[in-house]
Order: structure tokens, then C-alpha cells, then sequence
């Protein structure tokens, strides 16, 4: 199932984001440093990322990077 919402997760998670990081997210390797950048702001240490309010928005940041990692490699889900 997780695999099957690959797409719309994305489009979800990258339409939650402000529109200055979400312009920026192309799955190219820079737009990592804008992702971590944006993962920076939005959690001041790690034990904010812990919360379960927070895991749908981690979920679509983790999906990104495996995103960008697949495409960079041409591996497969």
C-alpha cells in the first residue's frame, strides 16, 4: 500500500510545503540541501520530529529522498 500511494503521497507532501521550498523540489541532488534546510526550520532537535502529528509530513520528506535517490540511480520501488 505504501508503495501504491508513492505518487499521490508526493504531490501531497510537496503541496504542504510554502510555496519557496516547493518551487525549489525538481528530485535533483541540490534540492536535497533545500529539503534539509526546510526539515532545519520546521524542527528545532530531533525529539520535535517524534511527535505523531509529524509523522505524515516525515513519511512524504522520506518519500522525497528515496524519490531522488531512484531517480538518480535508476533504481526501482
Amino acid at each position: 500500500m505504501w508503495l501504491i500511494d508513492m505518487d499521490d503521497a508526493l504531490d501531497r507532501f510537496v503541496a504542504s510545503l510554502p510555496d519557496s521550498v516547493r518551487h525549489r523540489l525538481d528530485f535533483s541532488d541540490a534540492s536535497l540541501d533545500v529539503l534539509e534546510e526546510c526539515l532545519l526550520s520546521k524542527y528545532k532537535d530531533v525529539s520535535a520530529t517524534r511527535d505523531l502529528a509529524e509523522s505524515a509530513f516525515l513519511d512524504g520528506a522520506a518519500r522525497y529522498i528515496g524519490e531522488v535517490f531512484r531517480k538518480r540511480t535508476g533504481a526501482k520501488w
